[in-house]
């Protein structure tokens, strides 16, 4: 499965709207938002024998993931054109379909980033054998030095400096008032 890793070069420059307009496409694996998996891999490294762990640690550090009313930054609680819907993954269909794909073997980072992405659309529903491309949100050009052994592409967006800028300063205190 090929893999393409996204990056942003500024601040709100893009990334997120770009990856909504790939958001269930048949062909496409992706989480609904950025995925710091170079943290993520540095809390499983203990733990890679053990797949229902990852399951579970996944499920925990990735609430919103499994319900878009608990993502209130890039307000997926605010979905729709009356911004009052929002979508939920059933936790116990991903745990379950991620230990299945992963077996009882020792995984390695690619096997838990695939894994991870086709357990997902599995519990949202989607068809698996039509999957063919890998997004992988990082977010941070930093993110990579953690996968810089897997086999991916990058795809970077940017935005003009000043609607981007422009973007950041009339969302500040969305950023904050969340995040506090």
């Amino acid at each position: 499965m090929k893999i393409i890793v996204l990056l942003a070069a500024t601040t709100r420059g893009g990334i997120d709207f770009l990856q909504s307009l790939l958001d269930k496409h048949t062909q496409v694996l992706q989480l609904p938002g950025k995925f710091y998996v170079d943290e993520f891999l540095k809390k499983i490294e203990n733990n890679k024998n053990n797949n229902w762990q990852i399951a579970k640690l996944f499920i925990e550090l990735n609430k919103e993931f499994f319900d878009s009313r608990l993502n209130l930054v890039e307000r997926h609680d605010k979905l729709g054109i009356d911004k009052n819907e929002f979508y939920k993954v059933n936790e116990k269909i991903f745990a379950d379909s991620f230990i299945e794909m992963s077996g009882n073997k020792t995984l390695s980072k690619k096997d838990v980033i695939v894994n991870i992405h086709l357990a997902y659309s599995k519990a949202s529903g989607e068809n698996l054998e039509k999957k063919k491309l890998l997004i992988l949100q990082i977010h941070h050009l930093f993110r990579i030095n953690s996968i810089k052994d897997l086999d991916f592409e990058i795809l970077c967006t940017i935005r003009d400096p000043i609607a981007s800028h422009s973007s950041y300063v009339k969302n500040l205190s969305v950023f904050h008032e969340k995040n506090i």
